[in-house]
């Protein structure tokens, strides 16, 4: 993606439709944390391109970068009062758990990738096997700037549904709250 905040709709969706199991502000920081990666490479840290630095844009090394981030906001308290503070400022029920961190990490970095994956050409989703099957398989059916198009219309549309997902749990929470007469 060309700025991160496009995979805020994604995630945000699916962290607040699966906030059960993942904790949904790790879930949505780990889209963030990816992409350090790029500003190294944008930054001309490295020689190599936006998306191979180190690697964390594949499902491997991005997969064990999420866990790690994830374990990380567990692991250090002042961290993790933060995440819980964020959500209940959004008024998200849920009980942070290292679980739920470490899964929502690597599932946030994973969901990053696979856009990232169609969206650019460079990125390496399978690494060590150097291709992207999942940039080719679109640009076989469309052109570049269509699936980019489709790509940041979804990231939107999602964005929206996640708003509408976020309202209703909070009106949800707040009916459940409220003392019965």
């Amino acid at each position: 993606m060309p700025i991160t905040p496009y995979h805020f709709g994604p995630s945000g969706l699916l962290g607040l439709l699966f906030r059960r199991w993942i904790d949904p502000v790790v879930f949505v920081a780990a889209n963030i944390v990816v992409d350090v990666e790029v500003l190294v490479s944008f930054f001309r840290l490295s020689n190599e391109t936006a998306h191979r630095v180190w690697h964390v844009h594949t499902l491997l090394i991005g997969g064990i970068v999420g866990g790690l981030f994830g374990l990380a906001c567990w692991d250090i308290r002042p961290v993790r009062r933060l995440i819980e503070r964020i959500g209940r400022a959004l008024r998200i029920p849920y009980t942070a758990t290292v679980g739920k961190m470490i899964l929502g990490g690597a599932l946030g970095i994973w969901l990053h990738v696979l856009i990232d994956s169609v969206y650019h050409y460079d990125v390496q989703p399978l690494w060590p096997w150097p291709y992207n099957p999942f940039h080719r398989m679109w640009i076989g059916f469309y052109s570049e700037p269509q699936v980019r198009h489709w790509v940041r219309v979804s990231c939107l549309v999602c964005l929206v549904a996640a708003m509408v997902v976020w309202r209703w749990i909070v009106a949800r929470s707040r009916r459940r709250l409220k003392p019965r007469p």
